[in-house]
């Protein structure tokens, strides 16, 4: 039943937004409505593309990572 309550949670959260959201844009008349949602359009996608970049640190993390992946699979198959 756990399972059934985070669903209506992420249900809540989603709601939440979209109400908030509804605020923002009640009073907007058409072109001001295209106008917000494509600078939202366009930093989500700026986010998502930083979110993308690796740093130096995250490429060595993930070689080390990948190397003890190796040697964790070879010693469990001899």
């Amino acid at each position: 039943m756990a399972l059934f309550r985070k669903k209506k949670k992420v249900a809540d959260k989603v709601e939440a937004r979209f109400q908030q959201a509804v605020g923002l844009i009640r009073d907007l008349d058409r072109r001001e409505f295209n106008r917000l949602i494509d600078g939202l359009k366009l930093t989500w996608e700026g986010y998502n593309r930083i979110r993308a970049v690796q740093t130096n640190e995250d490429k060595e993390v993930a070689e080390i990572e990948k190397t003890e992946r190796v040697l964790d699979y070879i010693e469990q198959n001899p």
